[in-house]
């Protein structure tokens, strides 16, 4: 998104300064806010992120409005309002309206599907969220009807709060499906209905 190449351990919070340096403020908002929700974030406004600019071999600590902030090029605005293709929106944003900080850990371990309904030919993963209320051993596994175990998509110690397993559903066809968590001595089991459109 910028002509600054940047590393980061959060790619959430690479993404929300790359935005920045973008002007697009705050960027991916639905998806930052959603981070913050699952406790992958505590802070959104870019400013309040340490950045460290590389020189001579040493990690500097600068302040963000020290770099040089890059129009980007932004097809769906030329399209649709006849602005430049390359374009800096340079939007201001007011970061004092959110609150920056983590919500609590998960109280008991707990697992959702988040898209049963949509994998197909262009992205058959199927995303299944799980909590973690402690560190521990996760397990998460899919299953055949009769219990048969198919596949281990997630075989991790996770940290506390929410953690996400993926099902590459492309070898499976189309029907009834089991998923089973195993966490710290916790066993659930549900079904599982694969609809691949």
């Amino acid at each position: 998104m910028t002509n600054i190449v940047i590393f980061g351990k959060s790619p959430y919070l690479v993404d929300i300064v790359g935005h920045w340096l973008g002007g697009h403020e705050p960027g991916n908002f639905g998806l930052f806010h959603i981070a913050m929700e699952r406790g992958k974030v505590d802070v959104m406004n870019p400013m309040n992120i340490p950045v460290y600019e590389w020189q001579d071999g040493v990690a500097v600590r600068r302040p963000l409005t020290s770099f040089t902030r890059t129009p980007l090029r932004t097809f769906y605005l030329h399209q649709r309002t006849k602005e430049p293709l390359w374009h800096l929106c340079d939007e201001p944003f007011d970061y004092s309206r959110i609150s920056e900080k983590k919500l609590s850990t998960p109280a008991k371990p707990a697992t959702r599907v988040l898209n049963q309904h949509y994998p197909n030919a262009n992205n058959p993963q199927l995303a299944i969220e799980l909590s973690a209320p402690e560190t521990g051993w996760v397990l998460v596994e899919i299953l055949d009807q009769s219990g048969n175990n198919l596949e281990v998509i997630l075989n991790a110690i996770c940290e506390p709060g929410y953690h996400m397993a993926a099902w590459n559903t492309a070898k499976y066809p189309s029907g009834n499906y089991k998923y089973r968590l195993r966490y710290r001595g916790y066993t659930e089991v549900h079904d599982l209905v694969l609809n691949r459109a």
